[in-house]
């Protein structure tokens, strides 16, 4: 409580029907997709993607969502 004056202030705007506590908990559950996300761009350089079709995308991301799987269970 003593440190509480120290700690900032933010906004959340939403239009969701949930109470401020779940919205919150909701909001903070984000770091764990932009986690993923960041393995796949700087781990699996799923940054740059050079295909044309629309299977070979779909095909490119499958065998990368599965490395993904792969090297979060492996941590």
């Amino acid at each position: 409580m003593e440190e509480r004056h120290k700690l900032g202030k933010f906004a959340i705007l939403s239009n969701l029907k949930s109470n401020p506590k779940e919205i919150y908990e909701l909001y903070k559950s984000r770091e764990e997709v932009e986690v993923a996300f960041d393995a796949m761009k700087y781990e699996l350089e799923d940054d740059k993607v050079y295909l044309h079709t629309t299977d070979g995308l779909r095909g490119y991301f499958f065998t990368s969502f599965i490395s993904l799987y792969i090297y979060f269970n492996i941590l």
